[in-house]
């Protein structure tokens, strides 16, 4: 299975995230830069409450590299 983790939360991420949910893909992480920090990615996303998909700041610096 492939496992997915987006960078960047704006409108592409979005929908970026509505797409692969609904695919049952493995996403890791969410990271984004915005007001949205700790906040569960689905429901800011619009696509309700998913409970293990948080939004967090830092992209790590193995996926900078």
């Amino acid at each position: 299975m492939v496992q997915v983790a987006l960078i960047g939360f704006g409108k592409m991420g979005k929908i970026i995230l509505k797409i692969l949910h609904n695919k049952n893909a493995a996403i890791t992480a969410v990271f984004s830069r915005t007001s949205h920090l700790g906040q569960d990615a689905g429901e800011v996303a619009g696509i309700g409450h998913l409970g293990k998909y948080h939004i967090i700041g830092q992209v790590p610096f193995a996926i900078q590299s």
